[in-house]
């Protein structure tokens, strides 16, 4: 690429990679979205580009730490959004302490699990990350990680249903 460097034209070079990145990294169409029109933002806020060497893995660098961020405040989201008062008022007393019941047990399942389980799961139902990338990083099969995960959702399904007819 050649300058003038300005944020438009760098993010219309970049973004067919960063695409690609994205769809890697973050399984939310809407998701990848907003971390796009961010990292344009970022990018409007950067003045020293004819100082920095390698534009694309500047860029990558910016990308990675949005989502990085993203991920990070999800997950504490999903900490301070549970409302127990609100689930009591939407929610007649039995069936709030099945629910109730019923999280205890899948908790209880999953503290019991190997570390490598407890993050493939975290990685494929809370991060949204493919089978295929997480049997890349893990360097297992894909076969692998897709029986592992139907496994433990199994088990997961079987606790809930065995709380709800023993109730």
């Amino acid at each position: 690429m050649q300058p003038p460097y300005t944020a438009e034209r760098i993010y219309q070079h970049c973004m067919p990679l960063m695409q690609q990145h994205l769809a890697k990294k973050v399984a939310c169409s809407e998701t990848r979205k907003d971390l796009s029109q961010e990292l344009y933002l970022k990018l409007m806020l950067v003045e020293n580009w004819h100082s920095i060497g390698n534009i694309n893995a500047y860029v990558t660098t910016m990308l990675n730490n949005l989502i990085i961020d993203f991920y990070r405040k999800s997950s504490k989201e999903l900490v301070d959004d549970v409302d127990l008062d609100s689930l009591k008022a939407d929610t007649c007393p039995e069936q709030y302490v099945g629910q109730h019941l019923a999280i205890e047990k899948i908790q209880q399942l999953l503290d019991k699990q190997k570390p490598e389980m407890k993050d493939l799961i975290w990685r494929a139902k809370i991060n949204g990350d493919s089978c295929r990338n997480i049997a890349c990083d893990k360097g297992r099969s894909l076969s692998w990680v897709e029986k592992s995960l139907a496994n433990l959702q199994s088990k997961c399904r079987q606790l809930i249903l065995g709380s709800q007819h023993n109730d």
